[in-house]
């Protein structure tokens, strides 16, 4: 964000550095991204080469104040607009533009690369369906990082460009405040135990509801399945790739005496199978039928469509717990894998795993008819945890 850099500035500085020999044309695939301040995209990038300590610096004090991550990026100078994050296959970038750096202030410079490391640190894939999801996500974090450097959240509203977060689809400036709360709470324990782990304090408050709320249906998974785990790390990066093979946008909850792994709320299939059609699958309503003389849609006129919706829950505990007496609603449900974290803190990762761990598999169902499109909860379930499990191939992964 630089409201105060003209249009007239960037197609100058463009122009000059694309003249320049040492430059060189930057082939990296630029579907996949999130750029800071959009204001056009050049119709073809350029890298320029040499070190800037100061770009480093300040990437280095972002990732110790967001809790001591590892940077999982690479910096390349480029004439973009700003600050650009790309992902690409595998490689994950930052792109900086120089004469954006040289003109915005420092809040500017530390807001637009805090935002798009956020993104990288939090392993974001910049997919449209999950566009509003980790836009939130990375927001949260750059309040995070703002508050433990004691920035006033009126600082912001004050320097940066208000444009951005009134065409965001989504209260951004909210977003940000949630990440300057965490950091209050942070710097309120930081003399407590686990103070030399950061991401503990984010975890806690990623809390799954326990017990778990009734009207789930449960499947055990066999200890033998993790025979080669040695930590709770171990069994949470089987569960996460689990779920990533079958493209489950997932996160960690916290949980007594272990963690959850939650996913993303899906539609699925009525006997369970994962949907086809890809943006249908991350839909809440019933799929669109056209308005063709076809024989589904003739149908449909006569059994109006339900879509089917589900949540994955898998709890990894030592505690022993009933179904606490209430039910859960669908947009609760929801919220769960937006308040989760993409990482389990070291102070739970490096716990030995046993065979005094329960893993189980719950399943929540919902169901949003077509005639009302009000959701509903299935109590008892459509299936059974070992059905959806099997239909969607999950009991191959987790065996």
């Amino acid at each position: 964000m630089f409201p105060r850099l003209s249009l007239c500035l960037l197609s100058v500085f463009s122009c000059i550095a694309m003249s320049a020999p040492a430059q060189t044309l930057l082939k990296t695939n630029l579907s996949n991204r999130c750029i800071f301040y959009p204001q056009g995209q050049e119709e073809e990038l350029y890298a320029f080469p040499g070190e800037a300590p100061e770009i480093q610096q300040l990437v280095t004090e972002i990732l110790q104040r967001g809790g001591d991550l590892e940077q999982n990026f690479t910096l390349i100078q480029a004439n973009v607009e700003n600050v650009s994050a790309v992902l690409d296959g595998q490689n994950r970038y930052i792109l900086w533009n120089q004469d954006f750096w040289e003109n915005a202030t420092p809040l500017m410079r530390l807001t637009s690369f805090t935002h798009e490391i956020g993104h990288h640190v939090n392993e974001h894939h910049f997919t449209e369906q999950f566009r509003e999801l980790e836009e939130r996500e990375a927001d949260i974090f750059t309040g995070f990082v703002l508050g433990m450097k004691n920035i006033p959240p009126r600082n912001i509203s004050m320097e940066l460009d208000t444009t951005v977060f009134a065409t965001s689809g989504y209260d951004r400036m909210q977003a940000l405040l949630q990440g300057y709360v965490k950091a209050a709470k942070t710097l309120e324990i930081a003399s407590l135990a686990f103070e030399n782990d950061p991401s503990w304090v984010a975890f806690q408050k990623a809390d799954f509801p326990f017990p778990p709320p009734e009207c789930y249906q449960l499947a055990e998974i066999s200890p033998g399945s993790f025979s080669g785990a040695k930590t709770l790390a171990d069994v949470g990066k089987k569960i996460s790739q689990a779920f990533g093979q079958l493209g489950y946008p997932y996160r960690f909850m916290s949980v007594p005496e272990g963690f959850a792994v939650v996913t993303q709320l899906e539609q699925y299939l009525e006997d369970g199978s994962i949907q086809p059609q890809s943006l249908t699958r991350w839909q809440e309503l019933p799929q669109a039928e056209s308005f063709s003389l076809s024989l589904s849609y003739l149908k449909s006129l006569v059994f109006p469509r339900k879509a089917h919706l589900r949540v994955f829950a898998v709890l990894v505990t030592q505690r022993s717990y009933p179904s606490k007496q209430e039910r859960i609603s669908k947009d609760d449900a929801k919220a769960w894998i937006s308040r989760g974290v993409n990482r389990l803190p070291k102070t739970i990762a490096e716990k030995p795993f046993s065979n005094s761990y329960s893993v189980d598999v719950l399943v929540y169902e919902f169901e949003v008819p077509e005639t009302t499109f009000v959701p509903w909860q299935h109590c008892p379930c459509h299936l059974t945890a070992r059905e959806h499990l099997r239909k969607t191939g999950l009991d191959a992964w987790l065996r």
